[in-house]
Protein backbone atom coordinates (compact mmCIF):
# COMPACT_ATOMS: atom_id res chain seq x y z
CA UNK A 1 0.00 0.00 0.00
CA UNK A 2 2.24 3.08 -1.30
CA UNK A 3 2.17 6.22 0.56
CA UNK A 4 0.79 4.34 3.77
CA UNK A 5 3.20 5.47 7.10
CA UNK A 6 4.22 3.21 9.41
CA UNK A 7 3.71 5.87 12.20
CA UNK A 8 3.13 4.19 15.79
CA UNK A 9 1.94 7.72 16.60
CA UNK A 10 2.36 10.11 13.91
CA UNK A 11 0.80 13.23 14.91
CA UNK A 12 2.91 15.90 13.34
CA UNK A 13 1.81 14.62 10.03
CA UNK A 14 -2.25 14.06 10.85
CA UNK A 15 -2.06 17.56 8.74
CA UNK A 16 -2.75 15.67 5.25
CA UNK A 17 -6.10 14.23 4.15
CA UNK A 18 -5.44 13.37 0.65
CA UNK A 19 -7.73 11.66 -2.06
CA UNK A 20 -7.04 7.74 -2.51
CA UNK A 21 -5.71 6.05 -5.32
CA UNK A 22 -4.10 2.52 -5.38
CA UNK A 23 -2.28 0.62 -2.94
CA UNK A 24 1.61 -1.06 -3.46
CA UNK A 25 2.82 1.53 -6.31
CA UNK A 26 -0.46 3.59 -6.15
CA UNK A 27 -0.34 7.49 -4.80
CA UNK A 28 -2.72 7.27 -2.10
CA UNK A 29 -0.90 9.75 0.83
CA UNK A 30 -1.80 8.54 4.38
CA UNK A 31 -3.01 11.36 6.77
CA UNK A 32 0.60 9.75 8.56
CA UNK A 33 2.66 11.10 5.99
CA UNK A 34 4.88 14.29 5.50
CA UNK A 35 2.58 17.32 5.27
CA UNK A 36 1.60 19.18 2.41
CA UNK A 37 2.88 22.26 0.65
CA UNK A 38 1.87 25.53 2.62
CA UNK A 39 -0.36 26.46 0.08
CA UNK A 40 -2.76 23.51 0.39
CA UNK A 41 -1.01 21.46 -3.00
CA UNK A 42 -0.44 17.80 -3.04
CA UNK A 43 1.91 16.24 -0.42
CA UNK A 44 6.03 16.49 -1.49
CA UNK A 45 7.95 13.26 -2.65
CA UNK A 46 10.36 12.80 0.27
CA UNK A 47 12.83 12.33 -2.49
CA UNK A 48 12.22 15.58 -4.22
CA UNK A 49 13.20 18.40 -2.01
CA UNK A 50 13.77 17.39 0.99
CA UNK A 51 13.58 19.03 4.74
CA UNK A 52 14.03 18.15 8.12
CA UNK A 53 10.35 17.07 8.24
CA UNK A 54 11.49 14.13 6.14
CA UNK A 55 14.17 13.19 8.19
CA UNK A 56 11.55 13.30 10.95
CA UNK A 57 9.51 11.05 9.14
CA UNK A 58 11.91 9.01 9.06
CA UNK A 59 13.03 8.17 12.19
CA UNK A 60 9.80 9.30 14.14
CA UNK A 61 9.08 5.78 15.18
CA UNK A 62 11.91 5.82 17.54
CA UNK A 63 11.26 8.53 19.35
CA UNK A 64 7.70 7.94 19.82
CA UNK A 65 8.25 4.79 21.36
CA UNK A 66 10.45 6.43 23.20
CA UNK A 67 7.85 8.32 24.28
CA UNK A 68 5.33 5.82 25.10
CA UNK A 69 7.95 4.07 27.47
CA UNK A 70 8.26 7.36 29.21
CA UNK A 71 4.66 7.53 29.92
CA UNK A 72 4.02 3.99 31.04
CA UNK A 73 6.65 4.96 33.79
CA UNK A 74 5.15 7.98 34.74
CA UNK A 75 1.55 6.64 35.43
CA UNK A 76 3.47 3.94 37.28
CA UNK A 77 5.06 6.92 39.76
CA UNK A 78 1.88 9.20 39.56
CA UNK A 79 -1.16 6.50 39.20
CA UNK A 80 -2.64 8.55 36.55
CA UNK A 81 -3.84 6.64 33.66
CA UNK A 82 -1.13 8.08 31.48
CA UNK A 83 0.33 5.18 30.25
CA UNK A 84 -1.09 4.01 27.35
CA UNK A 85 -4.29 2.11 26.97
CA UNK A 86 -3.34 -0.89 28.91
CA UNK A 87 -3.89 1.41 32.16
CA UNK A 88 -6.89 1.62 33.49
CA UNK A 89 -8.53 4.07 35.66
CA UNK A 90 -11.83 4.28 38.22
CA UNK A 91 -14.08 6.91 37.66
CA UNK A 92 -12.54 9.13 40.47
CA UNK A 93 -9.09 8.62 38.93
CA UNK A 94 -7.34 6.26 40.91
CA UNK A 95 -6.43 2.84 39.39
CA UNK A 96 -9.24 0.37 38.88
CA UNK A 97 -9.49 -2.65 40.71
CA UNK A 98 -7.29 -5.30 39.38
CA UNK A 99 -8.86 -7.90 37.47
CA UNK A 100 -8.65 -11.10 35.89
CA UNK A 101 -5.44 -11.80 33.51
CA UNK A 102 -6.81 -10.96 30.02
CA UNK A 103 -6.71 -13.49 26.97
CA UNK A 104 -3.63 -14.15 25.77
CA UNK A 105 -3.40 -11.02 23.08
CA UNK A 106 -1.67 -13.65 20.49
CA UNK A 107 -4.85 -15.65 21.19
CA UNK A 108 -7.18 -13.14 20.42
CA UNK A 109 -5.47 -12.32 17.04
CA UNK A 110 -5.23 -15.91 15.86
CA UNK A 111 -9.32 -16.53 16.49
CA UNK A 112 -10.74 -13.25 16.16
CA UNK A 113 -8.26 -11.19 13.47
CA UNK A 114 -6.54 -13.58 11.50
CA UNK A 115 -9.51 -15.31 9.63
CA UNK A 116 -10.69 -11.98 8.97
CA UNK A 117 -7.69 -10.52 7.18
CA UNK A 118 -6.77 -13.54 5.70
CA UNK A 119 -10.29 -13.50 4.44
CA UNK A 120 -9.33 -10.38 2.81
CA UNK A 121 -7.08 -11.82 0.32
CA UNK A 122 -9.93 -12.75 -1.67
CA UNK A 123 -11.76 -9.15 -1.74
CA UNK A 124 -12.41 -8.62 -5.21
CA UNK A 125 -10.67 -5.02 -5.23
CA UNK A 126 -6.52 -5.58 -5.40
CA UNK A 127 -6.12 -2.75 -3.22
CA UNK A 128 -7.94 -4.46 -0.20
CA UNK A 129 -6.06 -8.15 -0.68
CA UNK A 130 -2.71 -6.16 -1.34
CA UNK A 131 -3.36 -4.70 2.52
CA UNK A 132 -4.41 -8.00 3.69
CA UNK A 133 -1.01 -9.38 2.72
CA UNK A 134 1.17 -6.80 4.24
CA UNK A 135 -1.23 -7.31 7.28
CA UNK A 136 -0.79 -10.86 7.79
CA UNK A 137 2.89 -10.58 7.40
CA UNK A 138 2.96 -8.21 10.12
CA UNK A 139 0.77 -10.49 12.31
CA UNK A 140 3.56 -13.21 11.79
CA UNK A 141 1.20 -16.66 12.14
CA UNK A 142 3.23 -19.15 10.41
CA UNK A 143 0.05 -20.76 9.06
CA UNK A 144 0.22 -17.60 6.64
CA UNK A 145 2.67 -18.61 5.16
CA UNK A 146 0.36 -21.24 2.70
CA UNK A 147 -1.98 -17.80 2.07
CA UNK A 148 0.88 -15.89 0.83
CA UNK A 149 2.26 -18.22 -1.45
CA UNK A 150 -0.99 -18.28 -2.83
CA UNK A 151 -1.44 -14.60 -3.17
CA UNK A 152 1.89 -14.65 -5.02
CA UNK A 153 -0.44 -15.58 -8.15
CA UNK A 154 -2.60 -12.96 -7.60
CA UNK A 155 -3.61 -11.20 -11.32
CA UNK A 156 -2.32 -7.69 -9.66
CA UNK A 157 1.14 -6.84 -9.39
CA UNK A 158 1.04 -4.99 -6.02
CA UNK A 159 -0.59 -7.98 -4.43
CA UNK A 160 1.46 -10.25 -5.61
CA UNK A 161 4.68 -7.72 -4.67
CA UNK A 162 2.69 -6.78 -1.16
CA UNK A 163 2.93 -11.33 -0.49
CA UNK A 164 6.68 -11.68 -1.33
CA UNK A 165 7.52 -8.94 0.88
CA UNK A 166 5.03 -10.43 3.43
CA UNK A 167 7.10 -13.27 3.42
CA UNK A 168 10.17 -11.73 4.52
CA UNK A 169 8.34 -10.09 7.51
CA UNK A 170 7.04 -13.83 8.28
CA UNK A 171 10.95 -14.43 9.01
CA UNK A 172 10.61 -17.79 7.45
CA UNK A 173 14.00 -19.78 6.33
CA UNK A 174 11.86 -21.37 4.10
CA UNK A 175 11.19 -18.28 1.91
CA UNK A 176 14.85 -17.37 1.17
CA UNK A 177 14.94 -19.62 -1.99
CA UNK A 178 11.84 -18.62 -3.03
CA UNK A 179 13.18 -14.96 -2.90
CA UNK A 180 16.51 -15.61 -4.02
CA UNK A 181 15.17 -17.08 -7.45
CA UNK A 182 12.84 -13.64 -7.92
CA UNK A 183 15.36 -11.41 -7.08
CA UNK A 184 17.80 -13.38 -9.38
CA UNK A 185 14.99 -13.88 -12.70
CA UNK A 186 15.78 -10.82 -15.14
CA UNK A 187 12.65 -11.52 -16.59
CA UNK A 188 11.11 -10.43 -13.23
CA UNK A 189 10.23 -6.60 -13.33
CA UNK A 190 12.13 -4.31 -11.57
CA UNK A 191 10.43 -3.73 -8.39
CA UNK A 192 9.34 -6.63 -7.85
CA UNK A 193 12.83 -8.10 -8.03
CA UNK A 194 13.33 -4.50 -5.57
CA UNK A 195 11.39 -5.86 -3.29
CA UNK A 196 12.28 -9.51 -2.99
CA UNK A 197 15.59 -8.35 -1.99
CA UNK A 198 14.47 -6.54 0.82
CA UNK A 199 12.17 -8.96 1.83
CA UNK A 200 15.57 -11.61 1.96
CA UNK A 201 17.09 -8.56 4.38
CA UNK A 202 14.08 -8.71 6.57
CA UNK A 203 14.30 -12.65 6.68
CA UNK A 204 17.65 -12.03 8.07
CA UNK A 205 20.48 -14.73 9.12
CA UNK A 206 23.01 -16.44 6.75
CA UNK A 207 20.99 -18.07 4.27
CA UNK A 208 19.36 -14.81 2.97
CA UNK A 209 22.82 -12.92 3.10
CA UNK A 210 24.55 -15.50 0.99
CA UNK A 211 21.58 -15.18 -1.46
CA UNK A 212 22.00 -11.11 -1.90
CA UNK A 213 25.77 -11.81 -1.70
CA UNK A 214 25.44 -14.46 -4.63
CA UNK A 215 23.34 -11.54 -6.39
CA UNK A 216 25.87 -8.93 -6.18
CA UNK A 217 28.68 -11.37 -7.35
CA UNK A 218 29.34 -10.95 -11.05
CA UNK A 219 29.83 -14.66 -11.49
CA UNK A 220 26.15 -15.22 -10.88
CA UNK A 221 25.77 -13.74 -14.58
CA UNK A 222 26.46 -17.39 -15.10
CA UNK A 223 22.73 -18.49 -14.40
CA UNK A 224 20.84 -16.96 -17.02
CA UNK A 225 21.84 -16.38 -20.23
CA UNK A 226 22.93 -12.74 -20.81
CA UNK A 227 23.34 -12.40 -17.58
CA UNK A 228 20.94 -11.23 -14.12
CA UNK A 229 20.58 -7.58 -15.70
CA UNK A 230 21.29 -6.07 -12.25
CA UNK A 231 20.42 -1.84 -12.21
CA UNK A 232 21.73 0.80 -9.93
CA UNK A 233 18.58 0.84 -8.24
CA UNK A 234 18.46 -2.98 -7.66
CA UNK A 235 22.52 -3.82 -6.68
CA UNK A 236 21.63 -0.32 -3.75
CA UNK A 237 18.13 -2.40 -2.79
CA UNK A 238 20.41 -5.69 -2.23
CA UNK A 239 23.42 -3.70 -0.51
CA UNK A 240 20.61 -2.03 1.78
CA UNK A 241 18.76 -5.22 2.35
CA UNK A 242 22.21 -7.16 3.54
CA UNK A 243 22.74 -4.76 6.41
CA UNK A 244 19.11 -5.80 7.91
CA UNK A 245 20.10 -9.40 7.71
CA UNK A 246 21.77 -9.07 10.58
CA UNK A 247 24.81 -11.69 9.22
CA UNK A 248 28.51 -10.98 9.97
CA UNK A 249 29.22 -13.11 7.17
CA UNK A 250 28.63 -9.46 4.80
CA UNK A 251 30.41 -7.56 6.70
CA UNK A 252 33.76 -8.27 4.71
CA UNK A 253 32.64 -7.94 1.30
CA UNK A 254 30.87 -5.02 2.04
CA UNK A 255 33.97 -3.12 3.08
CA UNK A 256 35.46 -4.25 0.03
CA UNK A 257 32.78 -3.06 -1.92
CA UNK A 258 33.00 0.02 0.24
CA UNK A 259 36.37 0.75 -0.53
CA UNK A 260 37.31 -0.43 -3.83
CA UNK A 261 35.86 2.10 -6.44
CA UNK A 262 34.79 0.54 -9.61
CA UNK A 263 33.23 -2.30 -8.46
CA UNK A 264 29.75 -0.70 -7.78
CA UNK A 265 28.18 2.59 -9.10
CA UNK A 266 28.26 5.66 -7.10
CA UNK A 267 24.82 5.00 -5.30
CA UNK A 268 24.93 1.58 -4.15
CA UNK A 269 28.71 2.01 -3.05
CA UNK A 270 27.67 5.05 -0.46
CA UNK A 271 24.57 2.49 0.62
CA UNK A 272 26.90 0.15 1.75
CA UNK A 273 28.21 2.33 4.59
CA UNK A 274 25.04 2.14 5.80
CA UNK A 275 24.75 -0.97 6.06
CA UNK A 276 28.44 -1.42 7.71
CA UNK A 277 26.83 0.48 10.57
CA UNK A 278 23.38 -1.00 10.80
CA UNK A 279 26.13 -4.34 10.68
CA UNK A 280 27.73 -2.85 13.99
CA UNK A 281 30.90 -2.83 12.30
CA UNK A 282 33.07 -0.81 14.39
CA UNK A 283 36.36 -1.86 12.68
CA UNK A 284 35.02 0.37 9.17
CA UNK A 285 34.62 3.44 11.32
CA UNK A 286 38.42 4.83 10.02
CA UNK A 287 37.18 3.71 6.11
CA UNK A 288 33.61 5.78 7.06
CA UNK A 289 36.14 8.83 7.79
CA UNK A 290 37.30 8.89 4.77
CA UNK A 291 34.35 8.51 3.07
CA UNK A 292 33.31 11.93 4.74
CA UNK A 293 36.06 13.96 2.56
CA UNK A 294 35.15 11.77 -0.63
CA UNK A 295 34.39 14.15 -3.77
CA UNK A 296 30.85 12.32 -4.55
CA UNK A 297 28.04 13.66 -2.36
CA UNK A 298 26.64 10.35 -1.73
CA UNK A 299 29.43 9.04 -0.10
CA UNK A 300 29.36 12.24 2.15
CA UNK A 301 26.10 11.78 3.22
CA UNK A 302 26.13 7.91 4.14
CA UNK A 303 29.64 8.27 6.00
CA UNK A 304 27.87 11.06 8.07
CA UNK A 305 25.10 9.05 8.45
CA UNK A 306 26.89 5.57 9.44
CA UNK A 307 29.26 7.15 11.77
CA UNK A 308 26.16 8.45 13.59
CA UNK A 309 24.93 4.92 14.31
CA UNK A 310 28.82 3.44 15.04
CA UNK A 311 29.51 6.33 16.85
CA UNK A 312 29.89 6.59 20.60
CA UNK A 313 30.00 9.77 22.83
CA UNK A 314 34.02 8.80 23.76
CA UNK A 315 34.50 8.86 20.59
CA UNK A 316 36.50 11.92 19.99
CA UNK A 317 37.79 11.82 16.89
CA UNK A 318 34.40 10.73 15.65
CA UNK A 319 32.72 13.49 16.52
CA UNK A 320 35.49 16.03 15.53
CA UNK A 321 35.08 14.92 12.12
CA UNK A 322 31.47 14.97 12.16
CA UNK A 323 31.69 18.54 13.75
CA UNK A 324 33.69 19.41 10.85
CA UNK A 325 31.70 18.33 8.17
CA UNK A 326 28.60 19.85 9.87
CA UNK A 327 30.67 23.34 9.53
CA UNK A 328 32.15 23.25 6.21
CA UNK A 329 30.47 20.58 3.45
CA UNK A 330 29.16 22.46 0.61
CA UNK A 331 26.18 19.61 0.52
CA UNK A 332 23.29 20.61 3.01
CA UNK A 333 22.46 17.02 2.94
CA UNK A 334 26.14 16.04 4.33
CA UNK A 335 25.82 19.16 6.60
CA UNK A 336 22.57 18.04 7.92
CA UNK A 337 23.11 14.44 8.53
CA UNK A 338 26.25 15.28 10.43
CA UNK A 339 24.39 17.44 12.37
CA UNK A 340 21.86 14.74 13.16
CA UNK A 341 24.92 11.92 13.51
CA UNK A 342 26.31 14.22 16.08
CA UNK A 343 22.47 14.13 18.07
CA UNK A 344 22.39 10.27 17.58
CA UNK A 345 25.81 9.93 19.68
CA UNK A 346 25.19 12.17 22.14
CA UNK A 347 27.21 12.51 25.41
CA UNK A 348 28.98 15.82 26.77
CA UNK A 349 31.22 15.79 23.19
CA UNK A 350 28.46 15.67 20.90
CA UNK A 351 26.17 17.93 22.61
CA UNK A 352 29.38 20.41 22.91
CA UNK A 353 29.73 20.05 19.30
CA UNK A 354 25.89 20.96 18.32
CA UNK A 355 25.54 24.02 20.41
CA UNK A 356 27.98 26.22 18.37
CA UNK A 357 25.24 25.77 15.54
CA UNK A 358 23.13 28.17 17.07
CA UNK A 359 25.47 31.26 16.80
CA UNK A 360 27.21 29.92 12.79
CA UNK A 361 25.46 27.68 10.45
CA UNK A 362 25.19 27.47 6.96
CA UNK A 363 21.80 28.77 6.78
CA UNK A 364 18.30 28.49 8.30
CA UNK A 365 17.74 25.31 6.15
CA UNK A 366 20.15 23.71 8.74
CA UNK A 367 18.38 24.99 11.74
CA UNK A 368 15.87 22.74 11.96
CA UNK A 369 18.53 19.28 11.97
CA UNK A 370 20.15 21.46 14.65
CA UNK A 371 17.41 21.20 17.37
CA UNK A 372 16.10 18.16 16.24
CA UNK A 373 19.65 16.72 17.25
CA UNK A 374 19.78 18.71 20.64
CA UNK A 375 16.74 17.09 21.07
CA UNK A 376 17.57 13.43 21.12
CA UNK A 377 21.18 14.03 22.51
CA UNK A 378 18.92 15.13 25.70
CA UNK A 379 20.53 18.14 25.76
CA UNK A 380 18.53 19.69 28.47
CA UNK A 381 20.61 22.83 29.28
CA UNK A 382 19.60 24.02 26.16
CA UNK A 383 16.10 23.89 26.85
CA UNK A 384 15.81 27.57 27.26
CA UNK A 385 17.40 28.53 24.10
CA UNK A 386 15.29 26.41 22.15
CA UNK A 387 12.05 27.67 24.61
CA UNK A 388 12.89 31.05 23.18
CA UNK A 389 13.10 29.74 19.49
CA UNK A 390 9.75 28.38 19.59
CA UNK A 391 8.39 31.57 21.13
CA UNK A 392 10.34 33.94 19.35
CA UNK A 393 10.98 33.03 15.67
CA UNK A 394 8.88 33.76 12.86
CA UNK A 395 9.86 30.84 10.45
CA UNK A 396 7.47 28.16 10.72
CA UNK A 397 10.32 25.37 9.76
CA UNK A 398 12.28 26.58 12.86
CA UNK A 399 9.00 26.77 15.27
CA UNK A 400 7.79 23.56 14.23
CA UNK A 401 11.35 21.54 15.13
CA UNK A 402 11.84 23.50 18.42
CA UNK A 403 8.05 22.40 19.36
CA UNK A 404 9.65 18.96 18.57
CA UNK A 405 12.70 18.98 20.52
CA UNK A 406 10.95 20.81 23.61
CA UNK A 407 8.91 17.33 22.95
CA UNK A 408 11.69 15.05 23.00
CA UNK A 409 13.29 17.18 26.17
CA UNK A 410 10.33 16.59 27.56
CA UNK A 411 10.69 20.45 28.75
CA UNK A 412 7.01 20.04 30.88
CA UNK A 413 7.68 24.43 30.97
CA UNK A 414 7.07 24.55 27.49
CA UNK A 415 4.22 23.09 27.62
CA UNK A 416 1.96 26.25 28.42
CA UNK A 417 3.02 28.16 24.67
CA UNK A 418 3.20 24.98 23.53
CA UNK A 419 -1.09 24.32 23.88
CA UNK A 420 -1.67 28.01 23.15
CA UNK A 421 -0.72 27.03 19.44
CA UNK A 422 -1.85 23.39 19.76
CA UNK A 423 -5.09 24.70 19.98
CA UNK A 424 -4.99 28.28 18.58
CA UNK A 425 -5.60 28.92 14.54
CA UNK A 426 -2.12 28.80 13.49
CA UNK A 427 -0.10 27.14 10.61
CA UNK A 428 -1.24 23.79 10.87
CA UNK A 429 2.00 21.60 10.02
CA UNK A 430 3.09 23.92 13.26
CA UNK A 431 -0.11 22.85 15.46
CA UNK A 432 0.61 19.26 14.63
CA UNK A 433 4.28 19.47 15.69
CA UNK A 434 2.82 21.22 18.99
CA UNK A 435 0.46 18.32 19.16
CA UNK A 436 3.24 15.47 19.09
CA UNK A 437 5.47 17.54 21.35
CA UNK A 438 2.21 17.50 23.88
CA UNK A 439 2.34 14.26 23.77
CA UNK A 440 6.01 13.44 24.01
CA UNK A 441 6.24 15.61 27.02
CA UNK A 442 3.23 13.14 28.70
CA UNK A 443 1.68 16.61 29.31
CA UNK A 444 -1.54 15.68 31.20
CA UNK A 445 -2.67 19.01 31.25
CA UNK A 446 -3.29 19.07 27.34
CA UNK A 447 -5.91 16.31 27.30
CA UNK A 448 -9.03 18.84 27.69
CA UNK A 449 -7.84 20.50 24.94
CA UNK A 450 -7.48 17.80 22.90
CA UNK A 451 -11.53 16.75 23.49
CA UNK A 452 -12.18 19.89 22.35
CA UNK A 453 -10.73 20.20 19.59
CA UNK A 454 -12.31 16.42 18.96
CA UNK A 455 -15.33 17.41 20.14
CA UNK A 456 -15.98 20.89 18.45
CA UNK A 457 -13.32 21.22 15.22
CA UNK A 458 -14.87 21.50 11.91
CA UNK A 459 -11.98 20.47 10.06
CA UNK A 460 -11.48 16.70 10.23
CA UNK A 461 -7.98 16.41 10.00
CA UNK A 462 -7.57 18.47 13.41
CA UNK A 463 -10.60 15.94 14.81
CA UNK A 464 -8.44 13.08 13.95
CA UNK A 465 -5.26 14.59 15.58
CA UNK A 466 -6.57 15.29 18.34
CA UNK A 467 -8.13 11.89 18.90
CA UNK A 468 -4.68 10.72 17.98
CA UNK A 469 -3.18 13.02 20.76
CA UNK A 470 -5.74 11.66 23.05
CA UNK A 471 -4.50 8.06 22.50
CA UNK A 472 -0.81 9.24 23.42
CA UNK A 473 -1.94 10.25 26.50
CA UNK A 474 -4.28 6.74 26.75
CA UNK A 475 -6.82 8.78 27.24
CA UNK A 476 -10.48 6.29 26.86
CA UNK A 477 -12.12 9.44 24.80
CA UNK A 478 -9.95 8.58 22.08
CA UNK A 479 -11.07 4.53 21.37
CA UNK A 480 -14.76 5.74 21.32
CA UNK A 481 -14.73 8.88 19.67
CA UNK A 482 -12.51 6.79 16.47
CA UNK A 483 -14.91 4.05 16.82
CA UNK A 484 -17.89 6.32 16.31
CA UNK A 485 -15.77 8.17 13.08
CA UNK A 486 -14.98 4.98 11.72
CA UNK A 487 -18.72 4.03 11.13
CA UNK A 488 -20.77 7.14 11.02
CA UNK A 489 -17.73 9.82 9.79
CA UNK A 490 -18.98 12.42 8.00
CA UNK A 491 -16.71 11.70 4.74
CA UNK A 492 -14.72 8.61 3.35
CA UNK A 493 -11.84 10.01 4.55
CA UNK A 494 -12.49 10.52 7.83
CA UNK A 495 -13.82 7.07 8.35
CA UNK A 496 -10.33 5.79 6.38
CA UNK A 497 -8.08 7.79 8.48
CA UNK A 498 -9.95 6.40 11.55
CA UNK A 499 -9.87 3.40 10.85
CA UNK A 500 -6.20 3.46 10.40
CA UNK A 501 -5.55 5.29 14.07
CA UNK A 502 -8.15 3.10 15.68
CA UNK A 503 -5.52 0.03 14.33
CA UNK A 504 -2.52 2.22 16.29
CA UNK A 505 -4.68 1.88 19.52
CA UNK A 506 -4.72 -1.39 19.94
CA UNK A 507 -7.53 -2.25 22.04
CA UNK A 508 -10.20 -5.39 21.49
CA UNK A 509 -12.63 -2.91 20.90
CA UNK A 510 -10.88 -1.44 17.97
CA UNK A 511 -10.36 -4.68 16.81
CA UNK A 512 -14.11 -5.52 16.54
CA UNK A 513 -14.71 -2.37 15.07
CA UNK A 514 -12.34 -2.82 12.40
CA UNK A 515 -13.57 -6.48 11.48
CA UNK A 516 -17.35 -5.04 11.31
CA UNK A 517 -16.01 -2.91 8.52
CA UNK A 518 -13.54 -4.88 6.31
CA UNK A 519 -16.90 -7.21 6.26
CA UNK A 520 -19.40 -4.69 5.93
CA UNK A 521 -20.41 -5.38 1.85
CA UNK A 522 -21.50 -1.99 1.55
CA UNK A 523 -19.17 0.44 2.92
CA UNK A 524 -15.98 1.77 0.27
CA UNK A 525 -13.34 0.46 -0.86
CA UNK A 526 -10.83 2.78 0.87
CA UNK A 527 -12.17 2.00 4.30
CA UNK A 528 -12.30 -1.02 3.91
CA UNK A 529 -8.65 -1.26 3.03
CA UNK A 530 -7.84 1.14 5.99
CA UNK A 531 -9.40 -1.49 8.61
CA UNK A 532 -7.62 -4.46 7.14
CA UNK A 533 -4.40 -2.42 7.13
CA UNK A 534 -5.46 -0.72 10.58
CA UNK A 535 -5.63 -4.69 11.59
CA UNK A 536 -1.90 -5.36 10.53
CA UNK A 537 -0.96 -2.27 13.02
CA UNK A 538 -3.09 -3.64 15.63
CA UNK A 539 -1.64 -7.24 15.50
CA UNK A 540 1.95 -6.35 14.57
CA UNK A 541 4.35 -8.23 16.96
CA UNK A 542 7.09 -5.56 16.78
CA UNK A 543 6.99 -2.99 19.71
CA UNK A 544 7.98 -0.84 16.88
CA UNK A 545 6.01 -1.07 13.42
CA UNK A 546 8.33 -3.94 11.70
CA UNK A 547 8.28 -2.00 7.92
CA UNK A 548 9.40 1.74 9.72
CA UNK A 549 12.87 0.37 10.35
CA UNK A 550 13.66 -0.14 7.15
CA UNK A 551 13.47 3.66 6.28
CA UNK A 552 15.79 4.74 9.70
CA UNK A 553 19.43 5.56 9.83
CA UNK A 554 18.88 5.53 6.26
CA UNK A 555 19.51 8.56 3.29
CA UNK A 556 16.49 9.37 2.11
CA UNK A 557 17.92 11.46 -0.06
CA UNK A 558 18.80 8.64 -2.40
CA UNK A 559 16.13 8.05 -5.20
CA UNK A 560 16.57 4.11 -4.19
CA UNK A 561 12.86 3.14 -5.86
CA UNK A 562 11.80 0.09 -3.62
CA UNK A 563 13.36 1.75 -0.22
CA UNK A 564 10.98 4.56 -0.81
CA UNK A 565 7.86 2.63 -1.45
CA UNK A 566 8.57 0.02 0.98
CA UNK A 567 9.38 2.51 4.02
CA UNK A 568 6.03 4.78 3.36
CA UNK A 569 3.74 1.09 3.73
CA UNK A 570 1.22 1.15 6.59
Amino acid sequence: MRRLAGSALAVAAVACLALPAFANGGQYQSPAAPPPDQDGGAPRNPASSPDWNDWWWAHRDRYVDIARRLRREHAAATATPLGGLGVSAGTDGAPAPEAAPPEDPRGFLRTFVLPVVTGALKDPDAEVRSAATIALGKMGFPRSFVDLQGALRDPHPDVRDGALLALGLLRDDLAVEQLRFVLHDPSVRERTRGFAALALGIVGGDGAASALLRFLSPEADAERVGGLHRTADLRASAVLALGHTGSPSAVVELRRLYATAGLLEEVPRACASVSLARLGDRESIPLLQKGLRHRETPMRQCAAIALGVLGRPADAEVIAALAKAASEDDDSGARQFAIMALGRIGGPRGREALRPFFDAFHGAEDRPYVLLALGISGDRASAPVVRRLFREERNPDVRGASALALGLLGDLEAAPELRAVAFGKGDSALRSHALMALGLMADAEAAPGMRRLLAEEEEPRFRLAAAVALGILGDPEAARELARLARKGPSVHVRAHSCYFLGLLGSREAAQTLVEVVEDPLEKMVVRMHAVAGLGVLGDRSPVPLLSGLGADGNYRLAVDTMQEVSTFL
